[in-house]
């Protein structure tokens, strides 16, 4: 980026170019990066037509939405889910259908992909995140086949596949303790037959760690790309020149730093979930991403120094907040009975802020006589997601609200494609 400053600077009326719009798509080189990329990586060959540079990885997924829902149309989300997918889809119109995945495996399985799409025969899209935020979830090419066959059935559906997480995969380890690499990394792309009806998001966010330069990309069909094409070039335009080539550098670059990168995220993953476990917040440990996801329902019904009662994620969140470490109420994701933690952070500061809910957790007193709860989550219903609040669902788990309606935008629907 400095080097395309600099280079700009000069007096040279061709050079100052390098700093003007770009093609709505993005330029020449991040475009052949790109390419590169899904052909070395994932074993995926993609035309120039057929990729788009974004202003980030989020970008892409909404213009995806609105490249493809139109009002009222549905499309499925597994849950628990990143908070964006269901409101990115009212934004566009459509109407985001919940589907709850294996409670032990966070995974969507083809039973219940299979029951999700007879009751919603006119579903536009399946939104697939793996490595999954929150709970890190990581779906094998064994089960994308599994759930690809489902979809034989329903040919309409297009599949959004956000990868944003591909490359922070964790080794595992066997009861003897010898470690395993993760297997090769599975995108739906890559399942016989389903390509040609894919939509493969990424971006420089997480890997490369270039958050604030806000630089994504995806690849799919070239009608459908074609219509993101217009939907960026009549809203951001082409996404920012300078991130363009400290993308392409980062993809063309060398990238033997993930592994030591991924050295230092595994130790913090073992720290969090140790911790977690040990203090009574039963977390399963993630294979990708860098989330944790604990369950706080062991610390419902019991009393804050204020007199409060715990009964939802959001109050656990706000006492936490109180004892000076934030967390992320699991509520939005799907969840009133998980936390998100993340652990991309220094191992001190993880230490740290463990201390922390342990201290937070030893000064709750026990529930009063009677409390008690029905250890279930109040998870989205498959009438659409629902954004809980700490208002909206707090209270004692036999209060909250059964069944909530979507609630959808008005008035918006999305452009039309070709």
């Amino acid at each position: 980026m400095v080097s395309r400053i600099m280079a700009a600077s000069s007096s040279d009326p061709r050079t100052q170019q390098l700093l003007q719009y770009t093609p709505v798509t993005g330029t020449p080189e991040v475009k052949a990066a790109i390419r590169n990329k899904f052909k070395v990586e994932n074993g995926l060959d993609y035309e120039d037509n057929e990729i788009i540079a974004t202003a980030g990885a989020k970008e892409a997924l909404a213009e995806v939405l609105r490249a493809l829902v139109r009002y009222g149309q549905k499309v499925i989300v597994p849950t628990p889910a990143w908070v964006s997918y269901q409101e990115m889809t009212k934004l566009a119109g459509g109407t985001p259908v919940g589907v709850e995945t294996d409670p032990q495996t966070f995974k969507l399985t083809p039973e219940k992909l299979r029951e999700t799409l007879a009751a919603n025969p006119d579903a536009k899209c399946l939104i697939l995140n793996s490595p999954c935020n929150p709970t890190g979830a990581v779906y094998s090419r064994e089960e994308l086949q599994a759930l690809a066959n489902v979809l034989k059935d329903y040919p309409k559906v297009v599949v959004i596949s956000d990868d944003i997480y591909e490359h922070i995969r964790y080794e595992t380890t066997g009861k003897d303790g010898e470690k395993t690499p993760p297997a090769p990394y599975a995108t739906m792309a890559q399942i016989p037959g389903m390509k040609q009806r894919t939509v493969t998001i990424n971006g420089g966010s997480k890997v490369y760690a270039m958050t604030g330069l806000r630089i994504g990309y995806a690849a799919g069909p070239q009608k459908v790309i074609k219509a993101m094409d217009k939907v960026q070039g009549h809203s951001s335009g082409n996404p920012c020149v300078l991130s363009q080539a400290a993308l392409t550098a980062a993809l063309t670059g060398p990238q033997d730093f993930l592994k030591k990168w991924m050295a230092v995220l595994t130790e913090n993953r073992d720290l969090v979930v140790g911790k977690l476990n040990d203090m009574g917040l039963a977390c399963p440990t993630p294979d990708g991403a860098f989330y944790a996801y604990p369950s706080c329902k062991s610390l419902f019904g019991k009393i804050t120094d204020k007199g409060k009662v715990l009964t939802c994620a959001n109050d656990v969140a706000e006492y936490f907040l109180e004892n000076k470490v934030l967390v992320v109420p699991g509520d939005d994701f799907g969840n009133t009975d998980r936390f998100r933690v993340s652990f991309a952070a220094d191992y001190q500061t993880l230490t740290t802020g463990m201390a922390y809910i342990q201290a937070a957790c030893l000064k709750l007193n026990d529930p009063k006589p009677g409390f008690q709860t029905d250890g279930k989550s109040d998870s989205f219903e498959n009438e659409g997601l629902v954004k809980a609040s700490a208002r909206e669902t707090c209270g004692t788990p036999q209060e909250l609200p059964a069944k909530p309606s979507p609630k959808v935008l008005k008035g918006f629907s999305a452009p039309s494609a070709d």
